[in-house]
């Protein structure tokens, strides 16, 4: 049984341009990881989580009803994003327009109760490192698929004569399933990298401004216990010694991934469009579709149109590679 490609969007899933370019750069799981109200979603989840730690290992500080009634009412089904959006443009601060719209539907008691402990990238950088792990899980799932589907077809043209080529010209004789395996194994590559820096580049933070625990330490709780336990539990690392935000280069081996992948699915885009072009004509579906890529030019049908999706694979290259 061949194995099935995945598919970006259902048919009838309406798309907003806002959000996303009419439906070429991105799937719909991505979409749903990094909306604005997934953003809204996992902040105000973040607030919950840090109220309901308190509460556990400081009842004195924060009780378990003041924790359990901010965790009841930090989501979008108490808050409206209107809301959130209303007050941040009065106060032009994302996480003080978050935390006042939750504190509207909280007791007083639970609203003096609600980012104690804590600056605004105590919330930002946890619900970030939610977020990449998603969607890094998001990209490996994708990247998986592609694989399998590659290198079953290096098989399924094991015995298509081809030429290799360097420098861009003809060199020696091979088959057309040869250069997919090398893709294949390229791309297990790209996810043995990614495992890497799933496990070692995610980090959140709960450290105060410049990562001294200060308004931990005024309240005579131990921060660096404190962050270290609230990291476990969300299933993201930390730093020992983080400043305002944990070292950047940690997104930055994100971005390295992604480019890194962006790369081999690159060269096995070009490798497909040109195999599908006249000079080669090996990759042409036995039933085209009706895929058209000219009005002018019909001859293009028996390709299945342009190469568009390999097409936007090269431009994702290029932005990951910028």
């Amino acid at each position: 049984m061949q194995t099935e490609p995945r598919k970006r969007f259902p048919k009838d899933f309406p798309v907003d341009p806002g959000t996303l370019t009419a439906g070429r750069y991105g799937t719909l799981e991505m979409v749903n990881i990094w909306g604005p109200e997934r953003t809204f979603e996992d902040i105000l989840y973040i607030q919950a989580q840090a109220a309901l730690l308190l509460a556990e290992q400081y009842p004195y500080i924060v009780s378990l009803a003041e924790a359990q009634e901010i965790s009841e009412k930090a989501n979008l089904k108490n808050i409206s994003p209107a809301r959130i959006r209303e007050l941040e443009a009065k106060g032009r601060h994302d996480i003080i327009a978050i935390n006042t719209a939750l504190e509207e539907v909280v007791s007083k008691e639970a609203g003096s109760k609600i980012n104690l402990a804590k600056t605004s990238a105590d919330s930002t950088q946890p619900a970030r490192a939610l977020q990449l792990k998603r969607s890094l899980e998001v990209v490996a799932d994708s990247v998986e698929n592609l694989r399998d589907i590659v290198l079953e077809k290096s098989m399924e043209w094991i015995n298509v004569p081809h030429m290799d080529t360097t420098h861009l010209y003809d060199a020696l004789p091979t088959v057309a399933g040869r250069p997919l395996a090398f893709y294949g194994e390229m791309l297990q590559s790209g996810l043995e990298v990614l495992n890497f820096f799933y496990n070692h580049s995610i980090k959140g933070k709960w450290a105060d401004v410049t990562g001294n625990h200060h308004g931990a330490v005024t309240l005579g709780i131990n921060g660096r216990q404190l962050q270290a336990e609230y990291c476990k539990r969300l299933g993201v690392g930390w730093m020992d010694a983080p400043a305002q935000l944990p070292g950047l280069e940690f997104e930055a081996d994100i971005f390295y991934t992604l480019a890194r992948l962006g790369e081999t699915v690159n060269n096995l885009a070009k490798y497909i469009a040109w195999g599908r072009g006249d000079d080669v004509n090996i990759f042409i579906n036995k039933r085209p579709s009706r895929s058209k890529g000219s009005s002018g030019m019909p001859h293009k049908d028996a390709k299945n149109g342009n190469p568009t999706d390999e097409e936007q694979f090269m431009s994702e290259r290029n932005y990951g590679i910028g």
